[in-house]
């Protein structure tokens, strides 16, 4: 018995002074990291950037370091100066050893409270590239992200050219791939509300639940996204996707839509009126095994709904 309370007080005591350590370490590097993070807020961007406390955090996000960011706000780009970005809490994580390094590869973020606003002009300009790019930057910090992850964050999507609008609010939302390659596979989970999707004249959908496991393929060079695994639940709606998506100027769509057990009342109140229509001799409060093509272009039109399988 003498033993075992030997042991355990030994065991205690080390994670004592491995805590100890730990706590000496990030407070020696905070105040140098802390002044090179607001060095950067003002110097970094193109538009105004305010952040109004930055700490240096650890317990939080254990076993990495992290820039603790609180009410983040981020200018757009456009001429109109409205708010891009604002946050009531940012983690920037990287390793405890880059903070000894003192070169900081970010490989997570994490977004808490936050409302984004992107949006693309007529002319296909975007409002959110805000940082600096200079070919010559030795800067300390790099962004090699592997994740990130979205809680109770409203993203508005808005592209003019396309006629394309979403409105999606996460309560929890995760992404884990190479994002600093052009090329690199995501697997991504959400789990929010769907207030609004509209392509052209057509509304999708009006305040849905939207869940979705996926894994992605991401050409960033051509713009072309194709879905290897994707299991989405709207509402009552459980369903399986495949195919691609180009969001490049010559934007088009070629998805195919599986289901088993689908209440096709449910699943034709989710679809634009055009296409409601053409479905209004199934609509009966059975459930179907369904099939459905969607192709076609998304400059401002409709895809169309080539085939559904009953």
């Amino acid at each position: 018995m003498k033993v075992l309370k030997r042991i355990l007080v030994i065991l205690l005591s080390l994670i004592a002074l491995i805590a100890l350590a730990l706590f000496i370490v990030v407070r020696y590097y905070e105040d140098d990291v802390v002044a090179y993070a607001f060095e950067k807020s003002k110097s970094a961007f193109t538009t105004e950037v305010a952040i109004g406390k930055i700490e240096l955090s650890f317990w939080e996000t254990f076993p990495n370091a992290a820039l603790q960011l609180e009410d983040v706000y981020v200018e757009e780009t456009f001429a109109e100066k409205d708010t891009l970005f604002f946050a009531r809490k940012v983690f920037l994580e990287f390793s405890l050893m880059d903070l000894i390094r003192g070169n900081y590869q970010v490989h997570s973020i994490d977004i808490n409270e936050a409302i984004c606003q992107l949006e693309k002009n007529k002319k296909g300009e975007d409002n959110w590239h805000f940082w600096k790019t200079d070919d010559g930057d030795t800067s300390q910090v790099q962004l090699e992200l592997e994740k990130i992850k979205l809680s109770q964050t409203r993203v508005l999507y808005e592209d003019n050219k396309a006629q394309f609008f979403m409105d999606y609010s996460a309560d929890e939302a995760s992404g884990v791939g190479n994002f600093s390659s052009k090329q690199f596979t995501v697997d991504a989970e959400l789990s929010g509300q769907l207030y609004q999707l509209i392509n052209g004249e057509e509304d999708y959908t009006v305040n849905r639940r939207l869940e979705i496991e996926a894994s992605l393929n991401a050409d960033t060079e051509r713009s072309l996204y194709s879905f290897e695994k994707c299991e989405v639940d709207i509402e009552k709606i459980h369903f399986l996707l495949s195919g691609f998506v180009n969001t490049s100027d010559d934007s088009s769509v070629d998805l195919t839509i599986q289901g088993d057990d689908v209440d096709l009342d449910e699943l034709i109140s989710v679809l634009p009126k055009s296409q409601k229509e053409s479905m209004a001799d199934y609509a009966h409060p059975v459930k179907y095994h369904s099939i459905f093509s969607i192709k076609g272009k998304l400059l401002g039109k409709t895809p169309h709904l080539l085939r559904y399988t009953l």
